[in-house]
């Protein structure tokens, strides 16, 4: 079937499983497409610098991950050039060695992800700022689908196939 044929394809580029996508697909066929309509949030990127976008969908994985899509975030933003520095330092949780607006960055997708509103205002003024409201909704749907795959793994039972090896950059 071609479906599982770019399903394989995908999970090359990725570098991660997704039966948890065959399941949908296996379980109905119709929740895999209204799924395969969410990717376009996932790769929506015309704005905000790609590193920009790595830190947030980073924060987003990691704060809903065991690990695998954590990696698959890594992956993906070594696949758009992210450098291999900005990626270590997200995922040792050190924005101190991130670059300054990076950091930023990074602290805003921690406050929002822990409900910290208080911060997330004070951040997201100097984010948007840096970068522009376009970039910003650009940084939300990054923060936002880095945690929508572990949390359909997780719901659906597949995060017990995660990796027990840590993600690497």
């Amino acid at each position: 079937m071609l479906i599982h044929k770019k399903l394989a394809r995908e999970e090359k580029r990725l570098g991660g499983s997704l039966d948890y996508v065959r399941h949908i697909l296996k379980v109905s066929r119709r929740a895999f497409f209204a799924l395969a309509r969410c990717l376009h949030l996932a790769e929506y990127r015309r704005e905000a610098p790609p590193e920009v976008l790595a830190v947030a969908g980073m924060v987003g994985a990691m704060r809903q991950d065991c690990g695998t899509c954590v990696q698959i975030a890594i992956n993906q933003s070594k696949q758009q050039q992210t450098d291999g520095d900005v990626l270590q330092a997200v995922l040792d949780r050190a924005p101190d060695r991130l670059p300054a607006d990076l950091a930023t960055v990074y602290g805003f997708a921690t406050a929002v992800v822990a409900g910290d509103d208080v911060k997330a205002h004070e951040l997201r003024d100097k984010v948007q700022t840096r970068y522009g409201e376009a970039a910003l909704i650009e940084i939300a749907y990054a923060l936002a689908m880095g945690q929508f795959f572990p949390t359909i793994k997780r719901t659906l039972g597949y995060a017990e196939s995660c990796a027990i090896k840590p993600p690497t950059v």
